[in-house]
């Protein structure tokens, strides 16, 4: 599977999204409040985001995914 992550990081309200390349089915979407604490925790660097290695990238994904499976696994408040 190829993913495109679709990151608005500049607006009022920034976001970030994970969509499969091939259906166009978004996988994964991060608010501004996730993105600051993902930024906070110390796994995100907006600096990621401008690579091309494939690694990184892959690493990012892999990243996000495991912050928004994490996020669904917290008790309510």
């Amino acid at each position: 599977m190829t993913y495109l992550i679709d990151a608005w990081l500049e607006r009022s309200n920034p976001c970030l999204r994970i969509i499969e390349s091939a259906t166009g089915n978004v996988c994964a979407r991060l608010d501004e409040a996730d993105l600051l604490e993902m930024r906070e925790q110390g796994e995100l660097h907006l600096d990621d985001l401008l690579t091309n290695e494939l690694l990184k990238l892959k690493g990012l994904i892999r990243q996000l995914f495991l912050f928004c499976h994490a996020r669904t696994l917290r008790p309510a408040p």
